[in-house]
């Protein structure tokens, strides 16, 4: 390794002369150095010029070393110790007011390197050409062997103390996050759960314990993307309009904006090795959730015996009230100390509905509907049948074949409630209302039942019974109240121990809540997030009954909200703006000329939307690139659908066919 720019001057016309080694000594006279052999040969001035270039190699040693270790530091998110600054302030706002101050100061550091290397490099030329006009040729050379030498020495010295910082602010980094685990380990444990052969690593467990909505930074802004929305916006203005707001968002969108990554890039490296990983399914859990780990052969393992075990056809091809109501209902009604609290569920409702009994229960209805023809011009007979189209024509894929549903209703149907709460509906009217010993109070809410029985737990049991025997496939299982106390979706109800008196609520969480929400560092509007802090605070305040549920219930959001990474002087604010809402947020807002959305993106995003608050434009952003769209995949990619630049061919009924070519993909001509 050479001090980089001591080069040799360009050779010009000067005396020879002579060289140290030509010189000859006396063999008795004492032997002097090299140094000293330059002193007397070309006096003082040439070795002060010598230990010039010699400081001046290391510290181009330094600054070349420092340089290197600050673009790594910057690379990993690491700030240097020396520059770390300290504030006595306790708040997030002012942790991120020190965080950029230090980003500030790595980038300054590494500006001052860049001219201290420029500026030591013209000096050690200076230097180097006074000495390149002192001595001989050979001397040059070998001085400028000596100053390499120190080079080395220093560069090598510097470098091993900078690698050796460097490790140790990623191990100090390392730690923190280790600490951070082990100190969420228990959030962990309940939001990623593992029921695969695969060992999950550190960072592969903190990327899923984000949640499959968490949303990723764009690597870079989808400037064609927002230029149609705002040219689909701008088609709903006036010309003048739409122009003036045409060039401010240009405005906007041309100044240089660099996306920071919400995740780390160890994060990122997990998350591709889970996307790239075929021997696992990461899917969401059914209730609580919490992200599933499962091998790929027993996923679809399990999906096949429910196949086998259930109502499905396999197809030869591809066919184309709540909360707020209940406590309302709640603190109307009185219980006395020998009603017993009851909650029944039925069974797998959707998927044991009888469609046909169902759709009879419906024509029925319309068939006596008096007021049918002001809402409709469709008859009775076609209604029908497009209903009955629309139930019976529903199909799953599984790897590469597709199953149709041979009874019941179908899951994520739009349909499926309507049409299971109509049947549900007809049940209680026919047999609940009729029952003997019906129940003092009977509400229903989808597929929970909440109850007030007041004929002893002996008739409960005969009345569970007869519920069970109605329909063959709808049963009913019941949980009694215990130290009178019934959980009721997402209420606590107690019952107070005192004659006809009201009940006691506060939230209820059931054993397979994770408490896992939004994380605060997804990439979505702020908006969204202090909508989920307002969501918790509106729940709290509408099912606690008294003050102290509700302030233990305020501390328990405040500690799960910590745990999804939001800033706790934000959820203070928050409750305090909800607590005193301010006049202007309670102003009615006039009417949008138009309406726009737009991929959310840091730093852009909340321009726009403020730009489009002058021209009255309402302004809604929208998220892509989530942790599910990226890790969840149930469904096999179609490969010939997926074809461009290819001749199709599509068969009809009649015994027909269509051909046709494409540029885009197969599956966008069907859709």
């Amino acid at each position: 390794m050479k001090v980089p720019h001591l080069t040799k001057p360009k050779k010009h016309n000067r005396e020879l002369l002579t060289h140290f080694s030509d010189i000859q000594l006396n063999p008795t006279a004492p032997q002097i150095s090299y140094r000293q052999y330059l002193r007397e040969r070309y006096g003082p001035e040439t070795i002060q010029n010598f230990k010039k270039l010699e400081v001046l190699s290391t510290k181009y040693a330094q600054s070349a070393n420092s340089l290197t270790f600050l673009h790594k530091c910057r690379e990993q998110n690491l700030i240097p110790r020396g520059l770390r600054l300290k504030t006595t302030i306790q708040s997030e706002k002012a942790n991120r007011i020190i965080r950029r101050a230090e980003e500030s100061l790595v980038r300054e550091q590494i500006q001052f390197h860049r001219r201290n290397k420029v500026m030591l490099n013209t000096n050690i030329n200076t230097v180097n050409n006074i000495i390149w006009n002192t001595v001989n040729e050979v001397d040059f050379n070998r001085i400028n062997n000596c100053v390499d030498n120190s080079y080395n020495r220093s560069y090598i010295t510097i470098k091993r103390s900078q690698t050796n910082k460097f490790k140790s602010l990623v191990r100090e980094k390392q730690e923190k996050e280790l600490n951070q685990i082990n100190n969420n380990q228990s959030f962990i444990n309940r939001t990623v759960i593992n029921l695969s052969s695969k060992m999950l690593n550190t960072s592969q467990k903190l990327i899923l314990s984000k949640g499959l909505n968490f949303a990723l930074t764009p690597k870079d802004v989808p400037t064609l993307d927002i230029i149609t929305s705002i040219e689909e916006t701008c088609q709903k203005l006036s010309e003048d309009v739409s122009n003036e707001f045409r060039i401010r968002s240009k405005m906007i969108l041309e100044k240089p904006l660099k996306i920071k990554s919400n995740i780390s890039k160890e994060e990122m490296l997990a998350l591709k090795e889970l996307k790239n990983d075929k021997d696992i399914k990461i899917l969401p859990a059914d209730k609580g959730n919490a992200t599933v780990i499962m091998n790929t052969g027993d996923y679809n393992s399990k999906i096949s015996n429910l196949i086998t075990e259930g109502q499905y056809t396999k197809l030869n091809k591809d066919p184309t009230k709540n909360t707020p109501h209940f406590i309302e209902k709640l603190t109307t009604i009185n219980i006395n100390s020998t009603e017993l609290l009851v909650s029944f569920d039925v069974v797998s409702l959707f998927t044991n509905v009888p469609v046909d009994k169902t759709l009879s229960i419906v024509r029925n209805k319309l068939e006596n509907d008096n007021n049918l023809k002001d809402r409709t011009k469709l008859n009775v007979s076609v209604f029908m049948e497009l209903l009955t189209l629309c139930i019976k024509t529903t199909y799953f894929q599984l790897e590469n074949d597709f199953y149709q549903q041979d009874f019941g209703m179908a899951m994520g149907s739009s349909l499926s409630p309507i049409m299971s709460n109509i049947f549900m509906e007809h049940f209680e009217e026919t047999y609940v209302k009729s029952y003997i010993n019906k129940p003092k109070i009977w509400w229903r809410y989808v597929d929970d039942v909440f109850s007030i029985w007041p004929h002893g737990q002996d008739n409960l049991t005969d009345f569970l019974n007869f519920l069970n025997n109605i329909e063959p496939t709808i049963k009913f299982t019941l949980e009694l109240e215990e130290n009178n106390k019934l959980p009721f979706l997402d209420v606590m109800i107690s019952k107070n121990t005192e004659i006809n008196s009201n009940f006691q609520t506060n939230v209820y969480r059931k054993k397979t809540n994770t408490n896992r929400y939004l994380n605060f560092n997804s990439n979505h509007h702020l908006s969204i997030k202090k909508g989920v802090i307002k969501s918790l605070y509106d729940r709290a305040k509408l099912v606690s009954s008294n003050v102290n549920f509700f302030n233990q219930e305020k501390d328990h959001i405040k500690n799960i909200l910590k745990e999804n990474a939001y800033p706790i002087n934000l959820v203070d604010k928050a409750f305090l703006q909800i607590e005193n809402p301010s006049h202007n947020n309670n102003q009615q807002r006039q009417n949008p000329v138009a309406n726009m959305t737009i991929q959310y993106i840091p730093g852009i995003s909340e321009k726009l939307k403020k730009l489009g608050n002058n021209f009255n434009i309402r302004t809604a952003f929208k998220t892509n690139n989530t942790l599910r769209s990226i890790l969840t995949h149930t469904k096999p990619i179609n490969k010939e659908q997926n074809e461009k630049n290819c001749i199709y061919q599509i068969p009809c009924q009649c015994g027909k066919h269509y051909i046709g070519g494409n540029i885009k993909n197969i599956d966008w001509m069907y859709g």
